[in-house]
């Protein structure tokens, strides 16, 4: 069965191949099938899943830290100082996001070493188109009618997108909770092995 990933904002492939899972097609909203798939989505990425989870077959759905609305609990004048930010800095606006990603700083200096050439080389156009996307996406009329199984997944510790955030998804389907930050996939042995046994169950 094929696995559907779609990431969150300031993220990169190879970050997922070394943390999920390694076989995914990466955020293709277009992709068709006759079959069932899994979709796993996390933060920005889950406002695209509950869109394509309306007119498509889902066996299993992971949501990793969603949100339907990130400008419920983030106020848009936030996410267009990063916009700014992106287009003045964007290292320096990048690091200050990872920082607040994570609750520990020596994961946030962790992952910076392991990921140092992927940030560089991301590209300031698609940054700022998806900063555009969470400021101004709200999915409203999702459900579930078409997916088997819901998880969602989310850190205790998370300043990206908090409880009252994620609160209605959790609702519907089996949560599993990290006494962790808003990157709680990074180094996450245990999410790691998680994710496979769901998707191979």
């Amino acid at each position: 069965m094929k696995n559907l990933l779609f990431p969150g904002w300031a993220s990169f492939r190879k970050f997922y191949e070394k943390e999920l899972i390694e076989e995914f097609i990466y955020d293709d909203f277009s992709y068709e099938s006759s079959e069932e798939v899994n979709v796993i989505a996390w933060s920005m990425g889950t406002l695209k899943a509950l869109e394509y989870i309306k007119n498509h077959k889902i066996n299993k759905l992971i949501l990793l830290a969603p949100t339907s609305n990130f400008t419920k609990t983030t106020s848009k004048e936030l996410v267009d100082n990063m916009i700014e930010g992106i287009k003045a800095n964007k290292i320096e606006t990048l690091n200050n996001f990872y920082r607040l990603n994570f609750s520990k700083n020596s994961d946030y200096l962790s992952f910076l070493g392991s990921y140092e050439n992927e940030i560089i080389g991301m590209n300031e156009e698609e940054l700022v188109r998806g900063l555009e996307f969470l400021r101004d996406k709200t999915v409203l009329d999702y459900n579930f009618e078409n997916v088997k199984e819901v998880y969602v997944i989310t850190g205790k510790r998370d300043k990206v997108i908090n409880s009252d955030n994620t609160k209605e998804c959790i609702s519907t389907g089996k949560h599993i909770e990290f006494n962790m930050g808003h990157n709680f996939v990074y180094g996450n042995k245990v999410l790691y092995d998680l994710v496979r046994s769901i998707l191979s169950d």
